[in-house]
């Protein structure tokens, strides 16, 4: 077996828990649909944990499989484009990290 390099790449992991039901329907979607796919059922309970994982600039957002109950008779998408998108920039992220580091240099 050969492995194959990528470039590096960032990925968008959903979890959602389904019936047993929901999860045997919508089984062959799933795997069709996302990138990574598994599957956790939780023993003695109705309970099947999907976890799924796609690279966020591929995301399947529309059609089936992307959608789930809401618990209320509804329906609600497991991901949209707002998700993923930042809501601050990366150096806006960092900054926490790098004043702590900075804090931490300064003691010692």
């Amino acid at each position: 077996a050969t492995l194959k390099v990528v470039p590096a790449h960032n990925l968008l992991e959903q979890t959602i828990v389904l019936t047993r039901d929901e999860a045997k329907n919508q089984l062959n979607t799933l795997l069709k649909r996302h990138k990574h796919v598994r599957y956790m059922w939780i023993p003695y309970e109705d309970a099947v944990v999907v976890v799924t994982n796609d690279d966020e600039n591929d995301l399947p957002l529309l059609g089936p499989g992307t959608e789930v109950s809401d618990g209320k008779g509804g329906k609600k998408k497991i991901a949209s484009v707002d998700d993923v998108t930042p809501k601050f920039s990366r150096n806006e992220q960092l900054a926490p990290l790098r004043n702590m580091l900075r804090n931490l240099l300064k003691a010692k």
